[in-house]
């Protein structure tokens, strides 16, 4: 009987080493981590839906896809688009935009100009769709399929590739549930040559600038906003739509576990691990 306590209290110990380093790793995890200058380690990443602004001198300015980015596929497109005016209008213009998750329903974007006028793409179905408003275009499916309900990453990317020309952001805010570590680059601009200055941020003197908000759990469970003012440059040719853009992806991304990660669940396998072995001692004997 004394062998037998002694094994339970054994054996409660144990459990609750294991129970404390399992909680030690899910309190390791971020809520969401804001990788605001340096890119993630992933192992895989999918896209699930993009929405984008650029500046095009004759086609689409603003558009909202199924991940896929702006094309077509099997004779469909893979996105919705409006026209906000052509190079020579949108040059040196901020607008001010808010990309919208509804959980469980989809995604509102909307870019409002100097002149005070919103312009809406919605993709998504519920109580939210479609958005009121004078320009809005809001579906239930792209391609027939409904806006995603699962994803972790947002990944924010400024280009300005074409000689000369900037993209900048201004006064950027991420609003959720989430509780956030790291800090988000609210202010910059990227850029090629001289065409002049944005109001404010940093300039990063490159052409490409990302910033990634990855989660330790699913995004499309909540309801977030995504919400600032954009300003981009360029001249007045046709051509090189995708040169000067600012876009957001939502994906599902996985990221190369961190060495501490390995650390806890290795002590915690092998607490269990040694229980095992003893009991198996204690049983033969």
């Amino acid at each position: 009987m004394k062998t037998m306590k002694l094994s339970l209290v054994k054996r409660s110990r144990v459990v609750t080493l294991a129970i404390a380093l399992t909680a030690m790793m899910a309190a390791h995890a971020r809520a969401l981590q804001i990788n605001a200058t340096t890119s993630p380690n992933l192992l895989s990443e999918t896209g699930v839906a993009g929405a984008k602004y650029r500046l095009s001198q004759g086609n689409f300015d603003m558009s909202l896809d199924d991940g896929s980015g702006t094309t077509r596929i099997n004779n469909q497109d893979t996105f919705i688009q409006k026209n906000l005016g052509n190079n020579g209008t949108l040059s040196g213009a901020t607008f001010s935009f808010q990309l919208e998750h509804v959980a469980g329903q989809g995604f509102v974007f909307s870019m409002t100009s100097p002149a005070s006028v919103t312009t809406t793409l919605a993709w998504g179905s519920g109580s939210s769709f479609p958005p009121s408003g004078p320009n809005v275009t809001s579906v239930e499916t792209i391609r027939g399929n409904n806006a995603p309900s699962s994803f972790n990453a947002l990944q924010l990317n400024a280009r300005a590739s074409r000689d000369p020309s900037y993209m900048a952001f201004e006064d950027l805010v991420f609003t959720s549930s989430a509780t956030q570590t790291g800090t988000l680059v609210t202010n910059g601009r990227v850029g090629t040559g001289s065409i002049g200055s944005p109001a404010s941020g940093p300039d990063f003197g490159t052409s490409v600038f990302e910033q990634w908000l990855i989660a330790d759990g699913n995004l499309g469970d909540l309801d977030w906003t995504l919400s600032g003012k954009l300003t981009g440059a360029r001249d007045s040719i046709a051509g090189g739509d995708e040169t000067v853009r600012f876009l957001v992806n939502m994906k599902q991304v996985t990221l190369v576990p961190e060495p501490s990660t390995f650390a806890i669940a290795g002590l915690s396998g092998l607490a269990m691990l040694g229980y095992g072995l003893r009991r198996r001692k204690m049983a033969r004997a």
